[in-house]
């Protein structure tokens, strides 16, 4: 869906962590000029969501990555964007009044 707006429209992105963080929590109402910068905004806050809970929960840091693998900086830093990857979890949507308030009754926003 790539399609560009003159005037920013409303999408609803969600975001979180999968596994054992149960996946998309938190929701909000952004405004963009494409779905796609909605989306990297969804992914942008999945990536905080992420950086948040590094160093527990099984997620590992760049040093503990570096000890735990025997691997320099520069190795440890490419495992640890590739484990961040396998966790985030995020969603964009147009908005609707009918979506928003569904969410809203299920997560809250």
């Amino acid at each position: 869906m790539a399609y560009e707006n003159s005037q920013p429209s409303k999408f609803i992105i969600g975001y979180g962590l999968s596994g054992g963080f149960g996946g998309i929590q938190s929701y909000m109402v952004v405004e963009a000029y494409s779905y796609e910068d909605a989306e990297s905004m969804a992914r942008l806050r999945s990536v905080e969501e992420y950086e948040s809970h590094v160093g527990s929960g099984g997620l590992r840091e760049v040093d503990e990555i570096m000890e735990d693998d025997d691997v320099d900086e520069q190795e440890a830093e490419i495992i640890y964007r590739d484990e961040m990857e396998s966790w985030l979890d995020y969603s964009t949507e147009e908005y609707t009044e009918e979506r928003y308030k569904e969410i809203e009754e299920n997560y809250g926003f």
